[in-house]
């Protein structure tokens, strides 16, 4: 990974001797210590109850990485030689940067978690190794006294205070490819599923077109058809030509009342006929031989 620094996007230090707000009298000057240059650091002890100390917060760029946090003992300070110092993660990754205000306005820390280090061989400043405390983009620190006499002045740290590292540039991103059977989604990238056909549950369409009659511009069948249903036998037109109003039963449109009026109607008629065409009383007497003029009245069927 290409390598790089930055400064920190927060910093600041606390001290006790700083009373903060007094009523009535409003916000005392900070007592900062004359070797103390301007925004720069004051880590002072005892370790139990420090006098001073101080935090920094760095956001770190995205997908980049931390390594070593450096700090610069300030110039002409009056900086106790040797001092161990010891880092702590903040609770939470912000604070109020000020420059030697009242502990009250400090950052809340947890030591369940810490590293310590002392100076560097030439004892000009101090170097942490930081990768564990980064924590969702940021590294946020404490920085303590470990001893009773502990004192150290730090310069502002500045745009090469913290090790940073970066991912390559150009660096493919790794994409999911979609299951066999489904289609990305073009909008939100999620995969779908394919249109499956829907069952028909046996059940045929409606006014089904039929096929085309041979040479009527019908394409020719790729493969071999299965053998057609034997279409149901008709009733030939001689079978109901003589009665006209079995012609409404046609189609699939007859309703089994119909049927009924139509057979009810048929059976009246035959009735009727016969009565009609039987002798009516009186006549065919006096005729010869015993001969009867029998007239038939036959109802017309319409």
């Amino acid at each position: 990974m290409p390598a790089g620094a930055m400064a920190p996007d927060q910093q600041g230090w606390w001290t006790s001797l700083d009373a903060g707000s007094v009523p009535e009298v409003g916000s005392l000057p900070s007592p900062t210590p004359p070797d103390v240059p301007a925004q720069g650091l004051l880590v002072e002890g005892p370790s139990s109850s420090p006098v001073a100390y101080a935090a920094l917060v760095y956001y770190l760029p995205v997908g980049s990485t931390a390594s070593t946090l450096t700090l610069t003992i300030a110039a002409n300070s009056a900086s106790t030689p040797g001092t161990t110092l010891e880092l702590c993660p903040l609770v939470n990754p912000v604070l109020n940067p000020e420059q030697g205000g009242p502990t009250s306005d400090a950052p809340a820390y947890d030591c369940t978690k810490n590293l310590s280090a002392g100076p560097d061989s030439a004892g000009s400043g101090y170097q942490f190794q930081v990768s564990s405390f980064v924590s969702d983009g940021s590294l946020a620190v404490v920085i303590l006294p470990t001893g009773l006499t502990d004192r150290v002045v730090f310069d502002q740290p500045d745009a090469n205070s913290l090790a940073v590292q970066s991912p390559p540039a150009g660096a493919p991103s790794q994409t999911q490819s979609p299951s066999p059977g489904v289609t990305p989604n073009p909008t939100s990238g999620t995969p779908i599923p394919e249109a499956t056909a829907i069952p028909t549950l046996g059940i045929s369409d409606f006014g089904a077109t039929p096929n085309p009659a041979p040479g009527a511009g019908a394409p020719a069948s790729t493969g071999s058809a299965p053998p057609a249903a034997a279409a149901p036998a008709q009733a030939s037109p001689e079978s109901y030509a003589a009665v006209p109003a079995l012609r409404t039963l046609e189609g699939d449109n007859a309703s089994p009342l119909i049927v009924a009026l139509v057979v009810a109607g048929l059976s009246g008629g035959g009735a009727l006929w016969l009565i009609t065409g039987r002798r009516r009383p009186g006549e065919g007497e006096g005729e010869g031989e015993g001969e009867a003029d029998i007239r038939l009245d036959l109802p017309q069927l319409v």
